[in-house]
């Protein structure tokens, strides 16, 4: 039979098929990989959820990461973010103040360069690279930095000296991320593997995927056997070269700025405690253990979803008895029973990236006369930080059991944080 199902595709050279949906996906199906270059293919397939990137003619698989698309250059900027200020890539056009030349990056030597936007953003913004310190694995001493030779592809550590010193010496110039940062600012991220003696820079999702993006092909000639390398389900898994190159290879994402995340200043570490130890009164070496005692472990099972505690009636250690501490969803003496509720998933989309919102959600007992409130969750939303997460509530009824005869239903509410203007 020379009709093949319109719905399945046959690899080159083989009898074995696939479905078509499979095709673009990330994931070689095919003994040849053909079932990832079928690019004309992949757009005939009738499935919304695929894409195209910009001037591109391929649609790709929604299981492929939206971030291996390229992005436009920002051209003739005018402004830039508070964290793209002295991050040792000059962005803005030089001006004339006082007489002097001024850039985002003048008078930088007064910049902390390791703070909250840039700590574990992949790029030196420190001179010795304190601002990445511990942030991946190990693979250098402080002051050195992972370096792939272009040349023999081994890697090395190269010196601090080298490194945003304009001349390329490693592999995908991870010595000097500079060049594809400043190609390409669209969004605060960029794709961070220069290609050897051209201008293109390529994300990680392009390393070792058995097509030659680069002209030299040193985007694949470093893998042998080894595909997709940059995945994170190769985290495990990856040699110390590989972590190397995922790890300047990746896309920057833009940090907001969070009360959580501020590091204290002074640092702890410069902070002396000489005078408050000598207002503490000596302590005996030995503790008295009779107040004491080990608690079994199989009894943190014993509360099930909550917590088991020892509580203290009227604050005296000899009057003591246990109590297990139940999340909101669940109840009883061992926290077994569970409380009835509705389970929301949400994901939502602003069409202005710059505005805060605050969204209210309320689970309502509606019985015609009035309208009751049994539970409600409140949650600020922030589209450059929270565009891609998931929100997971739970809204509890206020009886238990619930009224069976009374109506109930969902309202989701969103105001405008700044003006509180409601909007839906």
């Amino acid at each position: 039979n020379d009709s093949e199902p319109i719905s399945l595709y046959r690899c080159k050279n083989s009898s074995k098929y696939i479905s078509k949906h499979r095709i673009i996906d990330g994931i070689s199906d095919c003994y040849l990989n053909d079932d990832e270059q079928e690019y004309a293919l992949s757009c005939s397939i009738q499935n919304k959820f695929r894409f195209q990137c910009f001037n591109e003619t391929i649609c790709r698989s929604p299981l492929i990461s939206k971030n291996v698309c390229p992005f436009k250059k920002r051209t003739n900027l005018e402004e830039i973010t508070f964290q793209e200020i002295c991050d040792r890539n000059e962005q803005l056009s030089p001006v004339i103040i006082d007489k002097r030349i001024h850039t985002d990056e003048t008078d930088c030597q007064h910049w902390q360069c390791s703070n909250i936007y840039t700590r574990c953003d992949k790029f030196w913004s420190c001179s010795d690279g304190i601002d990445e310190e511990n942030c991946t694995r190990p693979i250098c001493s402080h002051g050195n930095l992972p370096c792939v030779s272009p040349f023999n592809y081994t890697l090395g550590c190269l010196s601090a000296d080298r490194v945003h010193d304009g001349i390329i010496d490693c592999l995908g110039a991870a010595d000097e991320l500079q060049y594809c940062r400043t190609q390409s600012q669209a969004f605060g991220i960029y794709h961070g593997f220069r290609c050897l003696n051209d201008t293109k820079c390529v994300g990680s999702a392009y390393l070792c995927d058995s097509y030659a993006h680069c002209l030299h092909n040193d985007d694949e000639a470093f893998c042998g056997e080894r595909r997709r390398i940059c995945d994170k389900h190769m985290v495990l898994n990856r040699t110390n070269l590989e972590h190397a190159l995922c790890a300047f290879s990746d896309l920057k994402q833009t940090s907001f700025f969070s009360f959580e995340t501020l590091p204290s200043y002074p640092s702890s570490s410069k902070r002396t405690i000489n005078r408050v130890a000598k207002l503490l009164p000596e302590q005996p070496d030995t503790i008295n253990n009779s107040k004491y005692k080990i608690i079994n472990s199989s009894l943190a099972w014993y509360c099930n979803y909550g917590i088991y505690v020892r509580f203290r009636l009227n604050g005296q250690y000899s009057n003591v008895t246990y109590r297990c501490f139940c999340p909101p969803h669940f109840y009883g003496d061992r926290c077994q029973y569970q409380n009835q509720r509705v389970s929301l998933t949400l994901k939502l989309m602003a069409f202005d990236r710059r505005e805060i919102y605050i969204i209210f959600i309320f689970l309502i007992d509606d019985d015609g006369d009035r309208q009751e409130i049994n539970s409600y969750d409140q949650s600020t939303y922030v589209s450059d930080n929270t565009c891609q997460a998931f929100w997971n509530i739970y809204l509890l009824y206020s009886m238990r059991p619930k009224n069976n005869s009374n109506n109930y239903s969902v309202h989701i509410d969103a105001f405008s944080k700044s003006s509180l203007t409601y909007l839906a």
